[in-house]
């Protein structure tokens, strides 16, 4: 098919059976998260957003989402619990947050736990693995394509 774009015919089909790496109820699990998230389902408002953190507050008073909020003008900008902007304070009772504030905090965070020491050592490690498995299989490769050069020379040579 990667060439035609068609199907092949069943008769060039291999069929095997593989055993699967995790179990079907995870497979489901994961495969219903995913399509939560699948973009025809997610708002564009949120996909799309200039906001950091858009779609992934909630409000520790009532679990409402968090939204944007602005003051003065557009000048100062904060996270607000949806309920108490659309229903006012007496729904909830939760303090708007600076969003440059929150969203520094949660970058701080995110940042100090994705390179932690021990998990940039891993990461590193892992690279230098996978670089020196694939140079190792160029320079076979190289190796093989020099071979036959060689074989075609020397038989080249045999005809003159």
């Amino acid at each position: 098919m990667h060439k035609t774009k068609k199907t092949k015919p069943e008769s060039e089909w291999i069929i095997g059976s593989v055993e699967p790496i995790i179990d079907a109820e995870t497979f489901a699990a994961a495969r219903q998260r995913a399509a939560g998230r699948a973009p025809a389902n997610v708002p564009p408002r949120v996909v799309n957003s200039p906001t950091l953190l858009t779609g992934l507050l909630a409000c520790g008073a009532c679990g409402a989402g968090m939204t944007l909020s602005t003051g003065k003008g557009g000048k100062y900008r904060y996270y607000t619990c949806n309920s108490r902007l659309n229903d006012g304070a007496e729904k909830c009772k939760s303090r708007s947050i600076p969003m440059d504030k929150l969203d520094r905090a949660v970058l701080a965070s995110l940042a100090e736990k994705a390179f932690a020491p021990n998990r940039v050592r891993t990461l590193l490690a892992t690279l230098k693995t996978r670089f020196q498995s694939g140079h190792s299989r160029e320079a076979a490769g190289a190796r093989v394509i020099e071979a036959r050069a060689r074989c075609g020379r020397s038989s080249a040579k045999q005809t003159l």
